[in-house]
């Protein structure tokens, strides 16, 4: 009875969960730069002549950077793979590399971490940054292994936050404006969401050089084979889920 219960429950929050309203039209004005999920930026401002394509590892390269058992011995290793403007610098623009830590109709998030930026090996750190469009919202989700600092360094401002844990599951909120930051503990739930009606860029340090991102709704409410499982395999009605 109580599996039959709970498979009818999730089945009726997914269909609740359908939107009943007209799609929204932007809010950005005609002609105004946006970052679209294509990895491209419009109209490119940001390209000058520094901007260059992130360089690819194999995976032996990755190994021996790895394996490395001095810092001398690692930046010998990669100053012997080419120019330093390829191997010690990382182009977080639009144009510089595919887009990795996040994409969508909101923006773009692009993420220097130890796998595509092997520098960062030892450091305990990397580093992200969000291009969010008007309305654009960085969904939901959490650092496994690390904190972060969020700055906002263009646009007018983020309205942010975040959840701790059990015990303390009261939303942190803040508004941050250009130049300010906040803090999201490791572990815990945060967003930042771009309420203007013009895009906004911000940079967030994070204190693991491989920081982990999970995504709370896409890779559990929006997940199949997840709600199926929860609801035992089959859905009200009798269709499959699984």
């Amino acid at each position: 009875m109580l599996r039959n219960l709970a498979t009818v429950t999730t089945c009726l929050t997914l269909t609740s969960a359908v939107p009943f309203f007209p799609q929204l039209q932007p809010r950005q004005n005609e002609n105004q730069q946006s970052y679209p999920d294509n990895g491209t930026l419009d109209d490119a401002p940001n390209v000058t002549a520094l901007t260059r394509p992130n360089p690819s590892y194999t995976q032996d390269q990755l190994t021996q950077i790895k394996l490395a058992y001095t810092a001398t011995e690692r930046m010998t290793l990669l100053k012997s793979y080419g120019d330093p403007n390829d191997y010690f610098k990382f182009d977080l623009t639009p144009n510089g590399s595919a887009s990795n830590a996040a994409n969508g109709l909101g923006g773009q998030g692009y993420l220097a971490h130890v796998g595509n930026y092997p520098v960062l090996m030892g450091t305990g750190l990397s580093v992200a940054i969000g291009y969010l469009n008007p309305c654009g919202l960085d969904s939901m989700h959490i650092h496994n292994r690390a904190t972060e600092m969020v700055t906002l360094v263009a646009g007018t401002s983020l309205k942010t936050g975040f959840v701790l844990e059990d015990g303390f599951d009261l939303p942190i909120y803040t508004e941050i404006g250009l130049y300010q930051g906040t803090i999201r503990p490791q572990g815990s739930i945060h967003w930042e969401f771009n309420d203007n009606c013009e895009p906004a860029v911000f940079v967030a340090s994070l204190s693991n050089e491989d920081p982990g991102v999970s995504r709370t709704a896409q890779n559990f409410f929006i997940n199949n084979a997840t709600v199926g499982a929860a609801a035992g395999g089959v859905c009200a009605g009798g269709e499959g889920v699984l």
